[in-house]
């Protein structure tokens, strides 16, 4: 068997993290001609306590260690025709690493991520079928209350005709426990239920059907006006599915923009005689 030149050096043991926080490149492991220095350490331990330092340290030269022998060994044991399949592969990743990074920072570069109403509306259109709800969605307005709030009956009608009482509403807002106004958000209802932990399914079916629920526990009262509601199976409204189409109308553009840089790399390097296609 091949003997292996291997050291460890044992003031791994006394390490800390005050110890990588020096500046010294202090050697911590030899293999053979190969290194590992304390200074290649040194970022890992600045996210660690004194405690845990010791322990990853130990993994992490563990693993260098093995790695280093294995290449060794895997050179010197494994076939020719083995070690060249595995430079090619090395090589061909090299490239695409090299080559995509690059590419990826010319798209980055010139890419318009300025959204484009007609353009999200088309591909709504185009893609309707994708966009079918898998559960109920809501928008509400809704307040918690103390349950010995003096003006509960006129905040209870106010908060029933929202539209036309928002601005009165926030005017006293200040008097509510809490609320939310929020006209533009969607709400599903698998998320309702963990919002509002009192909505059981009765309570959540008379919401659904009258678009108005009050409850109430030992000291709050809660009420909840439905603004809008789409029905599970229905086609989700654009505005619930915007993340998703603003992504689909960016990789779009990707994609043609890398087509269109592809073939201006090309098209410089045969005029600038760098390509020649036989």
């Amino acid at each position: 068997m091949l003997k292996i030149k291997f050291n460890i050096y044992l003031v791994l043991v006394l390490f800390s993290c005050s110890d990588f926080n020096e500046d010294n490149s202090q050697n911590i492991a030899k293999f053979k001609d190969q290194i590992l220095m304390k200074s290649q350490l040194t970022e890992l331990f600045h996210k660690t306590n004194s405690k845990d330092s010791i322990i990853i340290a130990n993994k992490l030269i563990n693993e260098w260690a093995v790695n280093k022998i294995l290449i060794e060994k895997a050179k010197l044991n494994l076939s020719i025709q083995d070690l060249n399949s595995l430079d090619k592969l090395v090589q061909n990743y090299k490239s695409e690493l090299y080559s995509t990074a690059y590419l990826d920072a010319l798209i980055n570069s010139s890419i318009n991520l300025e959204i484009d109403t007609t353009e999200i509306e088309n591909l709504y259109k185009k893609n309707i079928d994708l966009f079918k709800l898998k559960d109920n969605i809501f928008k509400l307005a809704y307040l918690k209350i103390p349950k010995d709030f003096s003006d509960i009956g006129d905040v209870r009608k106010k908060l029933r005709n929202f539209k036309n009482h928002q601005k009165f509403l926030d005017s006293i807002s200040y008097r509510f426990i809490d609320y939310s106004y929020d006209t533009k958000s969607w709400i599903a209802e698998k998320d309702l239920k963990k919002i509002f932990s009192f909505l059981n399914k009765q309570k959540l079916k008379s919401l659904k059907n009258y678009s108005f629920l009050q409850s109430k526990d030992s000291l709050n009262l809660y009420i909840i006006k439905v603004l809008d509601f789409k029905k599970i199976g229905s086609y989700a409204p654009v505005d619930y599915v915007f993340p998703t189409l603003e992504y689909m109308s960016i990789n779009q553009r990707k994609k043609k923009l890398t087509q269109l840089i592809k073939t201006d790399l090309i098209k410089n390097a045969i005029q600038n005689n760098e390509l020649e296609i036989f």
